[in-house]
């Protein structure tokens, strides 16, 4: 576990993997809080991108960090937004390969 220190106060945090690994949607779901929403974003025969709805409406950091078949996947483009109406934020991450349902479902089962 990597410790890291903030100058301004002196307090330790503790990261659970190095910062490296933001570029792949596990490692940067990391460093993420559990409750925060994810829009994520695949490419579709048709050429856009869309969300899987198996994913949810939106999944959260909590719901999409273990599993394997999204952790290892390269970010393209990741960018913040605002929830409408609230001072709650998310992230939109968006993935450039085609969403393999089956391969999400067994990882979801393990």
């Amino acid at each position: 576990m990597n410790t890291e220190t903030d100058i301004t106060d002196g307090q330790n945090q503790q990261r659970s993997r190095p910062r490296k690994d933001l570029d792949t949607v596990g490692g940067f779901l990391d460093s993420c809080k559990d409750e925060t929403p994810i829009l994520l974003y695949f490419n579709t025969n048709d050429g856009i991108q869309r969300i899987p709805h198996i994913l949810g409406d939106p999944p959260t950091v909590g719901q999409l960090r273990l599993n394997k078949y999204l952790r290892p996947l390269k970010i393209q483009r990741r960018v913040r937004y605002q929830i409408a109406g609230t001072s709650d934020t998310g992230w939109v991450i968006r993935v450039d390969e085609r969403f393999k349902k089956k391969k999400y479902v067994k990882a979801s089962k393990a």
